[in-house]
């Protein structure tokens, strides 16, 4: 196979290009059938095949589900697997965006032409196509953000229903999510060799946290007994272990149902707790800052939308500047 001319490239160059190839190989993959596959116009389906084989298993869990899940529901079915990408338009894409807004909602519709557009600009990175439609004038559809919070009443009456129905691992990693604002698939991934229970540390590695960076964060002595209490008879690597091929539980949602019905909580999800850890720190005076630092947010942008919590401290502003003055009338 042939990857360039002699002397016209460095040397350096060649070797990365040639320890690539070696690699694909080692993958039971032929570089050059691919390269001939590309020469004869690639369709969305081998676009999706090299996809899935070289980028999404470097993604974290929660976003290789999320993709796959939306080539399986929306770009395959809605554009055709067998699609030329040179043949693909900007009118398809704005069908796609369309359609799946119908089906399953804006959030859905905007995340799968994001989705769609990364994949095309690696492509075009590559040489299969000339340019991304999927960058051209798309309209989005407007999003209309959920914000639940767990009043400190409906806190309380969780905090009893999971101690009515402790001793499962479901509640305990539901517990957990609940003391710490941390993402469902941070507590449910979590490993024993991330824990430093002596320190009350918590050490996420970058594999394993949205912002791909390690996210060191305190944990209450809490957390720490509740842990403490599951270590002493574990017999796994991971904190919460499962049956499935991951090794550890993916999902709690029917014990989460069962917790909201005794405790008479009512259009809650699991990731509304991470919101509710959120405003119970702002209602006590933490600053937005800390907030983003514990919750592992890698922009303040992000931290931002907690800023409208801030309720006492803007209406003691505001009344600050209303009787500004008015001592010396």
């Amino acid at each position: 196979m042939t990857i360039g001319e002699v002397g016209l490239g460095p040397w350096l160059g060649a070797r990365l290009r040639i320890q690539e190839l070696r690699r694909t190989l080692d993958q039971g993959r032929d570089p050059l059938a691919e390269r001939v596959g590309l020469g004869t116009a690639p369709d969305l389906q081998a676009l999706w095949d090299w996809y899935s084989a070289t980028v999404l298993h470097k993604l974290g869990d929660a976003s290789q589900r999320h993709i796959a899940r939306a080539w399986e529901q929306s770009l395959g079915p809605i554009l055709g697997p067998r699609l030329k990408l040179k043949d693909l338009r900007r009118a398809d894409v704005q069908r796609l965006v369309d359609k799946v807004a119908e089906q399953r909602g804006p959030t859905t519709a905007n995340r799968s032409h994001s989705y769609l557009r990364r994949m095309l600009n690696l492509a075009v990175a590559d040489g299969w196509i000339e340019a991304n439609v999927a960058t051209r004038q798309i309209q989005r559809h407007q999003e209309h953000g959920r914000q639940r919070y767990l009043s400190e009443a409906e806190i309380g009456r969780l905090r009893t229903a999971i101690d009515m129905h402790e001793g499962s691992h479901a509640v305990a990693a539901i517990k957990i999510l609940l003391l710490t604002g941390a993402r469902r698939s941070e507590v449910l991934g979590m490993r024993w060799s991330e824990l430093d229970l002596a320190k009350r540390v918590w050490t996420k590695p970058p594999s394993r946290t949205k912002q791909r960076r390690i996210h060191a964060v305190p944990i209450t002595d809490e957390v720490v007994e509740t842990l403490a209490a599951l270590k002493s008879g574990a017999k796994s690597g991971f904190v919460f272990p499962g049956p499935g091929r991951l090794g550890h539980l993916t999902d709690v949602k029917k014990v989460w149902t069962s917790l909201c019905e005794t405790a008479q909580i009512s259009s809650c999800r699991i990731h509304d707790l991470r919101h509710s850890f959120a405003s119970v720190l702002v209602s006590n005076g933490v600053g937005l800052p800390v907030i983003g630092s514990l919750l592992g947010h890698s922009q303040p942008s992000t931290t931002m939308r907690y800023a409208h919590l801030f309720d006492g401290p803007q209406r003691a502003a505001a009344e600050f500047v209303a009787k500004a003055g008015l001592s010396e009338t």
